[in-house]
């Protein structure tokens, strides 16, 4: 077999046994909670130094989905347009996954009196999204690049974010290896089928990926309403909890659409040809996020304060999601082609 078949089963089998071990642990006493997870959640609790749960904290945002929207956007604009939307479209479908497994287990988080001073979280905890989505990201990253510092980086990253969860006590033990177990299978996938894959997707006409767009779509939606009419609604304020995999899978899917169209639209050239372009382009590519990202959820704020139907704010949500995809992958590279940057 050729190494990256031994690679891909290597991370397919320890993935596999983490997930195995994280269940068997959980569901060994359930529905009391585990000792395991009890004794280390309590050991970094009582334990709490400021400096180092201050550092973690900030350690821990480095796994914010809005982070790895920007790291890919900028990576699109400025390194490899075909790359970065490999790993985007794995950072999506690992974030979709994700919370289909928070919400079929509803396993709940460490009790709030926990949680270091700052930390909000609405989610169920198994399996952690922070390590789950760090995997997949620099574990595709690292794939791709194939350079030892890229590799180091990226287990340091995976590992360091993993454990401010526990450190923060936002997470048990198992959420974060059952997490890391299913970013390992995530990635272990990548690493298998990738080129065969790209192939296909490349051989493609365009009219034949606009359709594979709208059945991505539907593979991923399907497995989300199954899960959806049992959590609809929660607490006094009436929180959508799957609503940020419906953006998720809202921003992939017109992301992928846009994509599927970019060439015969736009034909972006990922690379420039002068240091300064990169600088420009980043910053164009960081207003454009921020402008559609913040700007717009500030003006429909406006909006579901004049309106009363509950379902407005998801609504305006996924539009804003929905949005996204074109923007950053249509709209900023059209811009910058117009300027020459």
């Amino acid at each position: 077999m050729k190494l990256k078949h031994w690679i891909s089963l290597f991370l397919l089998l320890l993935g596999s046994s983490l997930i195995v071990a994280a269940l068997t642990i959980v569901y060994s006493t359930y529905p009391v909670r585990n000792n395991i997870d009890q004794s280390i959640t309590n050991y970094f609790y009582s334990n709490r130094n400021d400096a180092i749960s201050l550092i973690f904290y900030i350690i821990t945002h480095l796994g914010e989905e809005l982070v790895y929207i920007g790291v890919i956007t900028i990576l699109y604009y400025t390194w490899d347009k075909s790359k970065a939307y490999k790993i985007m479209a794995v950072v999506l479908s690992s974030a979709v996954l994700n919370g289909i497994f928070k919400y079929s287990f509803k396993l709940e988080r460490p009790s709030q009196e926990f949680w270091y001073k700052g930390a909000e979280e609405t989610s169920p905890g198994l399996p952690s999204g922070h390590t789950q989505i760090t995997t997949s990201f620099w574990g595709s990253f690292a794939s791709i690049v194939k350079k030892w510092w890229v590799y180091v980086l990226s287990l340091l990253l995976v590992l360091l974010i993993g454990l401010s969860r526990i450190i923060l006590s936002v997470h048990w033990f198992t959420d974060v290896i059952m997490g890391l177990g299913l970013g390992l299978i995530i990635l272990a996938l990548f690493v298998e089928f990738e080129d065969t894959i790209t192939s296909y997707v490349n051989s493609l006409a365009t009219r034949y990926k606009i359709m594979l767009s709208f059945l991505l779509f539907i593979f991923l939606i399907i497995p989300v309403v199954i899960v959806l009419p049992s959590n609809l609604m929660v607490g006094d304020n009436q929180v959508f909890p799957l609503l940020d995999m419906l953006k998720l899978i809202t921003l992939f899917s017109t992301a992928t659409l846009s994509y599927a169209v970019e060439k015969d639209l736009i034909n972006f050239n990922s690379k420039p040809d002068k240091w300064w372009k990169y600088i420009i382009r980043i910053i164009i590519g960081v207003v454009m996020l921020f402008l559609f990202y913040f700007g717009l959820k500030e003006l429909f704020k406006l909006i579901i304060q004049s309106v009363t139907w509950t379902g407005i704010k998801p609504t305006l949500d996924l539009i804003r999601y929905g949005l996204l995809g074109p923007v950053l992958i249509l709209l900023s590279p059209w811009i910058m082609k117009k300027i020459g940057v």
